[in-house]
């Protein structure tokens, strides 16, 4: 891979790992992915048609110019190699959502096994961007709206929300359910690995619904994952 991270306007970048549709955010986004082990010396390929050059000083980061709505754009920034996608809005209005959902689909059909994350302006388009294939959907104003008012009720609230979703100090983690805890009972397995790892076992994930703090006795099973607290990602 060419180092320097400068512009292509023609020709593909190899084997990115991530591409981003650039916004104001990204800056912040870039510089929270660095702080993961996983993302912090993979390529990043930002795509946009509003700038000329790279937005940000990073040599792993790299830039092409045009619109990722369009598949051909999409393919000079390889992003068939690509393992992850992030869209960010255009702007805040709910109009932005249809570029959202014509790049979300653009994305799914140059790669069909990447992750793609959008930002989403109105719940409202919600179903097209699920139809459209994206796997994660986040909803700026809405989140924004209920931490205002847990944090009215508890002001410790966003403090520890906060911590959680940033890459420093303990965060959240999905793992797959350790054989020996199949058939045990929730408390039994979330008092079993705070003793042995250390971690915290907040809930579960079963057929894509998340569950959270389920009952005592609750009973685990082979293809649940788990939802844990951990300063980094447990090895069960």
């Amino acid at each position: 891979m060419d180092q320097g991270g400068e512009r292509y306007g023609s020709g593909k970048i190899k084997r990115p790992h991530s591409n981003l549709c650039w916004n104001t955010k990204a800056n912040d986004i870039i510089n929270e992915l660095r702080l993961s082990k996983q993302f912090r010396n993979c390529p990043i390929t930002i795509i946009d048609d509003r700038i000329d050059t790279k937005p940000i000083d990073d040599a792993k980061v790299f830039f092409v110019r045009g619109n990722a709505s369009e598949v051909s754009v999409l393919q000079r920034a390889n992003t068939g190699e690509a393992k992850f996608a992030v869209v960010l809005a255009e702007d805040s209005t709910p109009v932005a959502d249809q570029k959202t959902v014509l790049t979300v689909l653009a994305i799914e059909k140059t790669n069909p096994s990447i992750v793609s994350c959008a930002e989403l302006n109105d719940a409202n388009n919600e179903e097209h961007l699920q139809r459209a294939g994206c796997d994660i959907l986040i909803n700026p104003s809405v989140l924004i709206s209920r931490l205002l008012a847990m944090s009215l009720q508890n002001p410790t609230v966003n403090k520890v929300i906060e911590e959680l979703v940033s890459q420093v100090g303990n965060e959240i983690y999905r793992i797959e359910l350790p054989q020996r805890c199949v058939g045990r009972s929730f408390a039994d397995s979330l008092q079993e690995l705070k003793k042995s790892h250390g971690v915290i076992t907040i809930g579960v994930e079963r057929n894509g619904n998340c569950l959270i703090n389920p009952h005592s006795d609750f009973t685990l099973e082979a293809t649940d994952f788990l939802l844990v607290i951990a300063e980094e990602a447990p090895s069960l």
